[in-house]
């Protein structure tokens, strides 16, 4: 599954940049997803 709060991480790590920390995020980077990445660590999802 993929939410729209999940572009701004995905593409920030994609980019090779990084999520400001200073305010929170409920995106999810999905990099794995998109990449077809089967061994993705699903541990972040929860």
């Amino acid at each position: 599954m993929f939410s729209i709060m999940d572009v701004f991480p995905t593409f920030a790590k994609l980019a090779g940049g990084n999520v400001p920390d200073d305010r929170p995020s409920d995106g999810i980077d999905q990099r794995n997803l998109l990449l077809g990445d089967n061994d993705a660590d699903v541990a972040n999802i929860c």
